[in-house]
């Protein structure tokens, strides 16, 4: 209960924002799906997911550990109905390779300073994915502007695979530009899972 008291208290609204444009999206198609398991439905398209006893928010929402590692690490700019644009960073904390620390010149004394990451973007080009009905998008819903006071529900993180849904969590951001990059499971171009990650 503490710490999403405390994840809650940092609202996207007043995050630090990217100075990069990001520019107008056209309308994005309204998909519908039921709510994924061990979660809370309602609404028909998005998922309050329950955290069980003694499980970590990673776990609760069914991700690796370590998914910051596995999973493609961008900043969002742009997002139509089927595709998106991001640009691409890499996320360095204290579990990265020791030989990749060394070549950025990045200490561990520097991480523990820096709340434990860094975000290493030395060049700011964006590229395309696409996104389809499948695409999975698990945010957190720091305002609690999605889960409805009537569920219970002891977590902040959501699931849907409604984009239009996405789109209007987009725009709890300042300017609808998250200041915090998501991570993206990504195959032949398509991104099949976006998950927003709790920094502290």
């Amino acid at each position: 209960m503490i710490s999403t008291v405390v994840l809650a208290g940092s609202n996207p609204k007043t995050q630090k924002i990217d100075s990069k444009d990001q520019g107008s999206a056209s309308p994005v198609v309204v998909t519908s799906d039921d709510a994924a398991l061990d979660s809370i439905k309602y609404a028909g398209s998005v998922s309050a997911v329950e955290r069980k006893p003694g499980e970590t928010w990673e776990q609760s929402i069914g991700v690796d550990k370590d998914f910051v590692h596995i999973m493609e690490c961008a900043f969002l700019r742009t997002m139509t109905s089927d595709t998106l644009e991001v640009d691409p960073v890499e996320y360095i904390d204290e579990d990265t390779d020791p030989q990749r620390l060394k070549e950025l010149g990045i200490t561990k004394e520097y991480l523990k300073r820096m709340d434990g990451y860094e975000l290493n973007n030395p060049e700011e080009d964006t590229i395309l994915w696409k996104i389809d009905e499948d695409t999975e998008f698990i945010f957190a819903d720091w305002g609690r502007d999605f889960i409805i006071e009537e569920v219970p529900c002891n977590s902040i993180m959501v699931k849907t695979k409604d984009r239009e849904l996405f789109r209007r969590y987009l725009t709890t951001y300042k300017n609808s530009k998250p200041g915090m990059p998501f991570f993206f499971e990504v195959e032949n171009g398509v991104v099949k899972r976006i998950v927003e990650k709790l920094f502290a």
